[in-house]
């Protein structure tokens, strides 16, 4: 049989890394205006969480009294 097909090896690898060699693009003005204003946004419901909590707990020590 002089017409036989080779058999193809196709390796798998587990390393993220070498399967891509792109770099990450860069955030776009717009990407890093929204990324700071999400952030802005964060920031401030953290400071209200911490506002009710302190509120709540002061509400609980007045009604053990």
């Amino acid at each position: 049989m002089a017409d036989e097909i080779e058999p193809i090896s196709i390796n798998f690898t587990s390393n993220p890394q070498t399967a891509t060699s792109l770099p990450l693009p860069t955030a776009t003005k717009v990407q890093r205006k929204n990324q700071k204003k999400a952030e802005a946004n964060k920031a401030a419901r953290a400071a209200e969480e911490e506002e009710r909590l302190r509120r709540l707990a002061m509400h609980k020590r007045q009604q053990e009294k």
